[in-house]
């Protein structure tokens, strides 16, 4: 998973179904998180890595509609066989939040 978190805006049609949104929406974070992960040192990889639409997950109960705005919580998954130059001492995020159990944010 990315070391980070960000917040981006998006013009969508307010008419237009979630899941006709979640499926552009993945293939361009796909392609952001490879053009970052091009640079191995920001990914603390040994190669390259490319990323698909497979590896951009949504949290659970996400997206949503809030306030007019569609809400968005995401992770991305390190593709199979990624070699981190230095190991990760522990998960980025809390098993509490991974499992649902506790908000990614309060």
């Amino acid at each position: 998973m990315f070391e980070w978190s960000s917040s981006i805006k998006v013009a969508y049609c307010v008419d237009l179904p979630i899941p006709d949104l979640l499926s552009p929406f993945r293939r361009t974070f796909s392609k952001v998180a490879t053009k970052y992960c091009h640079n191995i040192t920001a990914c603390n990889s040994k190669t390259k890595l490319v990323f698909g639409p497979e590896h951009v997950a949504f949290v659970d109960g996400f997206p949503r509609r809030e306030y007019g705005a569609i809400h968005i919580k995401f992770y991305v998954v390190f593709p199979y066989k990624t070699v981190l130059a230095s190991k990760q001492p522990r998960p980025l995020l809390s098993r509490a939040v991974l499992s649902g159990e506790s908000p990614l944010l309060d």
